[in-house]
């Protein structure tokens, strides 16, 4: 599984069982098993996450 994948996966299943505005980068940097840094990297598009918050 690429690291994109991987954050995708982890944020939607996090927002589901949190909420999407309860989840923070350390979390779910953790949750892939990847450094923050890599995260913010690997970060997508904002059209993307505003869809994975349930508003688009």
């Amino acid at each position: 599984m690429e690291i994109r994948d991987k954050i995708l996966a982890n944020m939607k299943r996090l927002a589901r069982d949190r909420g999407f505005h309860a989840v923070t980068t350390d979390e779910l940097a953790a949750a892939c098993g990847i450094s923050k840094r890599t995260l913010n990297e690997r970060s997508l598009p904002r059209p993307y996450n505003y869809t994975l918050s349930g508003k688009g």
